[in-house]
């Protein structure tokens, strides 16, 4: 299991460690996402996400997969941007390890495996990601704070992601639950 990498921050730097997340799909194909604070009062932290694409191959789901990062791997810069929890305390982390360089390289990251996983029926019952894929991950992330993590929490966080994004696509968005302090994601029946 991953190390948390902020907790040595006030608890608004840190990722949330338990955390409920609402997928809700309308009618025109976006998705707005929102979370559940500890009051059980929604924020909405992305509106209109798509596509992006002619096939329609729910991509707008993706936020499952940074999920999945943040739970095994303790690690987003993407959901700290859109959930304004950067380590804004200090500078270095807010520029540089919170900066828009990381949400590049996730976002990336992201979109390499998505196009991958296309080859591989999105990973749908496999329990392994094949190596090439999982050393050209680890070949981005050296440029990051996680750059010491292994192939193997990578491809678990990978097909959980997967797991997660199937569940929300099939059934046009839903509810997902984090526990990072036990590594756990989860889709939940609404």
């Amino acid at each position: 299991m991953a190390k948390y990498l902020d907790e040595n921050f006030d608890e608004h730097e840190q990722l949330p460690r338990d955390l409920k997340v609402y997928f809700e799909h309308k009618k025109n194909k976006n998705v707005n996402v929102y979370v559940f604070n500890n009051l059980k009062q929604s924020i909405p932290i992305r509106t209109g996400e798509k596509d992006w694409d002619l096939n329609g191959d729910y991509y707008r789901f993706r936020l499952a997969f940074h999920f999945s990062y943040m739970t095994h791997l303790k690690w987003s810069p993407v959901i700290r941007d859109i959930m304004g929890i950067k380590r804004r305390s200090e500078r270095v982390f807010e520029k540089a390890i919170d900066g828009p360089r990381q949400l590049i390289i996730e976002e990336g990251i992201c979109s390499y495996i998505f196009s991958e996983s296309k080859k591989y029926d999105n990973f749908y019952n496999y329990s392994t990601i094949p190596d090439y894929i999982l050393k050209t991950v680890l070949r981005f992330s050296n440029y990051t704070e996680i750059a010491n993590l292994k192939s193997d929490i990578w491809e678990l966080s990978i097909l959980e992601g997967f797991k997660i994004w199937k569940q929300l696509a099939n059934n046009k968005g839903g509810l997902i639950s984090l526990d990072l302090d036990n590594a756990k994601i989860k889709y939940l029946e609404v």
